[in-house]
């Protein structure tokens, strides 16, 4: 048990690293940010509760500990990730999407708030594909949002179906 413990701690911390360094070097691109509170992030809290409530737990030796701590932090970490749109591009899912690679985009105002559809291409060693993601933004950024898109994307407004959430 104690080498699991030491290798789900060593993979946690690495994970941790990883997505402090994402966290906090995207969240300087974000200018519009978007709704934070949905399921997922509801989920997401509920497993750092639980991620805590282990410091309550007997401990049978520090690799418990450390586990303990490592397996909080990712998760903690995970919840600050931040989405939104900004002057590059689109924070998404730590990621950046530059508006160059962004090959078309629709956007509906529903009565709680602006729901953006976005489709990019995404390249690999081989070949290119295509995601898509959906922005939710409060109705107050709605005008911020527009400008930006006409600003930085114009011409690339299409109708789009609606895509799956």
């Amino acid at each position: 048990m104690m080498w699991f413990n030491i290798l789900l701690s060593i993979v946690a911390l690495g994970f941790a690293l990883w997505m402090a360094y994402r966290v906090f070097t995207l969240r300087n691109e974000i200018t519009v940010g978007c709704q934070y509170i949905n399921g997922y992030r509801i989920f997401i809290l509920f497993c750092l509760c639980l991620s805590v409530l282990t410091f309550f737990l007997g401990f049978e030796d520090i690799w418990d500990v450390i586990r303990s701590i490592s397996i909080t932090l990712m998760v903690g970490l995970f919840l600050c990730n931040r989405e939104g749109a900004g002057e590059n591009g689109f924070v998404y899912n730590l990621q950046l999407i530059p508006y160059e690679e962004i090959s078309r985009y629709d956007y509906q105002r529903t009565s709680k708030n602006v729901e953006l559809y976005v489709v990019y291409r995404q390249k690999s060693a081989d070949h290119t594909e295509e995601g898509e993601i959906l922005l939710k933004f409060k109705l107050a950024d709605e005008q911020n949002i527009h400008n930006l898109l006409e600003t930085k994307i114009p011409k690339k407004h299409k109708r789009i179906k609606k895509l799956t959430k």
